[in-house]
């Protein structure tokens, strides 16, 4: 098959179109295993009446996969859950965003527990300055 053919599926519902040669860019993925000429025991995919084929997963996150796929780069938008989309990374095989969706998490977590540190540092110092104050206002009521 030319890895320029234009391939449709249907992902949850949503169509998408790519290259034979970006489902194939990852060749220890299941899409690449999906859609290889080589058929030493996988079954098959399967065109639907319209020529698409059905893939029972997120779109949401499907367009990320295909994205990274395309380029190796993860793009990371709004309203992105990376823990559900590591699961779907994982569901297709494709280690190189599993690694790079764990980094990611890792980063956040990281920022997330500076910025806890930093809360838990201004509230005792706010809690400081509230038991300074209200010494000074008892002070001042006994003039």
């Amino acid at each position: 098959m030319n890895p320029n053919s234009v391939v449709k599926l249907d992902v949850g519902g949503t169509m998408f179109k790519t290259t034979h040669g970006t489902l194939l860019s990852d060749q220890n993925s299941m899409l690449a295993k999906m859609f290889s000429t080589e058929t030493n025991g996988r079954i098959p995919a399967i065109q639907d009446q319209n020529g698409a084929y059905f893939i029972d997963r997120s779109p949401k996150y499907f367009e990320i996969i295909l994205n990274f796929l395309r380029g190796g780069v993860m793009e990371n938008g709004e309203n992105v859950d990376l823990k559900f989309l590591r699961n779907e990374a994982e569901y297709f095989c494709i280690q190189g965003l599993v690694k790079v969706v764990d980094e990611e998490i890792e980063k956040t977590e990281k920022r997330e527990a500076f910025r806890v540190e930093q809360l838990k540092r201004i509230d005792k110092n706010v809690t400081k300055l509230g038991s300074n104050e209200a010494l000074r206002l008892k002070q001042m009521k006994r003039i």
